[in-house]
């Protein structure tokens, strides 16, 4: 029996910090078809208005992973901690 759900299913990546230095594991990260990003609170900082922002590296690293996404733009999903 197949299972024609399959193509709904997919990895999830959880952001939460700190995010990984190493461009080896976020190149990694990047070549997997991910379909969903976590965020948890603990993920946003305070800006100078102090309104939560994303880190200037995890922006780039959503910004990057949305172009590459092999399913399409993955589904980034905020969560309180």
């Amino acid at each position: 029996m197949r299972c024609l759900r399959a193509q709904a299913i997919g990895p999830a990546l959880d952001l939460s910090p700190p995010l990984p230095l190493t461009a080896g594991v976020l190149d990694k990260w990047l070549a997997e078809p991910t379909r969903q990003i976590f965020l948890p609170a603990s993920t946003f900082i305070a800006n100078a208005k102090s309104y939560p922002v994303l880190p200037k590296g995890t922006q780039s690293f959503i910004r990057d992973i949305m172009k590459v996404s092999a399913y399409g733009q993955p589904t980034v999903a905020p969560f309180r901690d």
